[in-house]
């Protein structure tokens, strides 16, 4: 009998330890599932965060561009709001996009905090030290103005390093080995990067502040930067003479880290705080752009004119997103010429063929510009 007693509490014990260990089980499954519930509520919250700071920056680049459209000058370098000290602050038009950093404050954070949605810092760099083309096609030409400035005063371009890669962004290429080439292949040939055709123009000015059009056009100068397996940027030397223009350079091409060619431009004729017209074209694909410059004394100087650069950071509670734009300076000329067209600094002379000849008369109309009209026919409709 004491024997069987025994054997029963032994069973009973078991027991006791399996209870024991499905509820550790159970209360660990919860604990568990609770924090994954925390985890995943804290992600939406951040993800609802970050997208709404990404706005709020949005909102901040928005301002940014309507001052420079509405005619922004000098450079915004402090955060915030427009200052009474900011020399725009006196155009009301301007100073009303800047004027207001929040964007919406209310109770719709999570767990019902106040949060405050808006952009806290403004940047805007009317002279950046570079310029950044994304999309440099090979139908409409990509043209521009821009002139040399070191610590805000005018300096003169000397040297410009304009690099290129494809503008797709791809991870990789292998471009040819260049040295010289002169015959470019069919479309269906090239697996490389575009070509950039590139031309500068500097527009000097005479002493009565006026251009001429013969020497503008004696003085551009064009190069085809042409992708090349090598570890620097090669140069070339601007030149007047037009047997040199359309030479080929051979841009050396960093495949292993940017995946930029370069070719610099030495020694441009350029006098300090005047322009130089830049003229892009891509040759096979579209390309993205970037140019530096440095002056006589090799510095590397700012480019003003031709783009200005927006830096806005929005902020959500402790969520920030910052975000960069570049614009169209609002005192850049807008350059939009069609591509392949007829470019002259004199007249053009056109003759129009008529329907038919009329009693043996020749059937084009004879001159040029006089406005002959056809033998026994009506002239032809201008349009």
């Amino acid at each position: 009998m004491k024997t069987a007693s025994l054997q029963k509490n032994e069973r009973g014990f078991a027991s006791l330890i399996v209870g024991i260990t499905l509820v550790v089980l159970l209360g660990l499954l919860t604990v568990g599932f609770a924090q994954l519930m925390r985890n995943e509520q804290s992600q939406t919250t951040n993800r609802q965060l970050s997208d709404q700071a990404y706005y709020a920056a949005e909102t901040g680049i928005n301002a940014g561009e309507k001052a420079v459209a509405a005619g922004y000058i000098g450079d915004k370098t402090y955060c915030g709001p427009i200052k009474p000290s900011d020399p725009n602050y006196s155009n009301s038009n301007i100073a009303g996009y800047l004027a207001d950093t929040a964007q919406d404050v209310g109770q719709n954070g999570p767990e019902g905090v106040t949060h405050t949605t808006q952009w806290t810092c403004l940047l805007i760099y009317t002279a950046p030290s570079s310029l950044d083309f994304g999309n440099v096609g090979t139908v409409t030409p990509t043209s521009f103005v821009a002139s040399g400035q070191y610590q805000g005063e005018p300096d003169a371009i000397k040297d410009l390093t304009i690099s290129w890669q494809d503008a797709s962004n791809i991870t990789t290429f292998v471009p040819t080995t260049g040295q010289g080439n002169t015959d470019f292949p069919p479309a269906t040939a090239w697996s490389y990067p575009g070509i950039l055709r590139t031309a500068i123009t500097p527009l000097n000015t005479d002493v009565a502040g006026q251009l001429d059009a013969a020497a503008m056009d004696r003085n551009t100068f064009t190069v085809y930067q042409y992708p090349t397996v090598r570890d620097n940027n090669s140069s070339v030397e601007y030149t007047t003479d037009h047997a040199a223009q359309g030479q080929v350079a051979d841009g050396g091409c960093d495949t292993a880290n940017s995946l930029y060619c370069s070719v610099t431009i030495k020694n441009v004729p350029n006098n300090a705080g005047q322009p130089i017209l830049f003229n892009f074209r891509s040759i096979y694909s579209p390309t993205h752009i970037f140019i530096t410059a440095t002056d006589a004394e090799g510095r590397k100087i700012d480019l003003v004119g031709a783009q200005t650069l927006v830096d806005s950071t929005g902020r959500d509670q402790d969520v920030l997103k910052r975000i960069q734009v570049r614009v169209p300076s609002a005192t850049q000329p807008k350059y939009y010429y069609p591509g392949f067209v007829l470019d002259s600094l004199t007249g053009i002379c056109k003759q129009i063929k008529g329907n038919a000849a009329v009693g043996g008369a020749s059937p084009y109309a004879s001159g040029c510009g006089i406005g002959v009209p056809f033998a026994n026919q009506e002239p032809p409709d201008p349009n």
